[in-house]
């Protein structure tokens, strides 16, 4: 009869278990399969793979302390730009999290021709100084 309820507790045991840990699996699987999140994996933010590469310049310059970044050469349409701007905070958060000292407040940019974006500039995007 021991044995019975022992066996009992550990069969209830497991079914309140199981689906707490198939959920977990579920979470950390998509968390670490690059196709299912990336740096872009927020689905209300599509971009293309030109706006991609110029949200990694644009990072690369915070990552050397610059505000301005130039993004000519990516021909991204002026109708993108909320699209580039919403992406970046996503970037930073996914894939560069040591950038926690950017701050993603104020944005300008530039055109060189009225229809393609060819600079970005961040107002005041660092919360830290530089030490020596």
């Amino acid at each position: 009869m021991k044995n019975i309820k022992k066996f009992i507790c550990l069969l209830i045991m497991t079914v309140l278990i199981t689906p707490s840990i198939a959920i977990a699996e579920d979470t950390y699987s998509g968390y670490f399969n690059n196709e299912e999140i990336t740096m872009f994996a927020d689905t209300s933010v599509k971009i293309s793979e030109n706006e991609k590469s110029a949200v990694e310049d644009i990072i690369s310059d915070l990552n050397n302390l610059k505000t301005e970044s130039d993004i000519q050469k990516y021909n991204i349409p002026l109708d993108n730009i909320q699209e580039l701007i919403d992406s970046l905070p996503k970037a930073i958060q996914y894939e560069h999290p040591e950038l926690f000292y950017v701050n993603l407040r104020q944005f300008s940019y530039k055109t060189a021709d009225g229809q393609t974006i060819s600079e970005i500039m961040i107002k005041d995007p660092f919360t830290m100084k530089k030490t020596k």
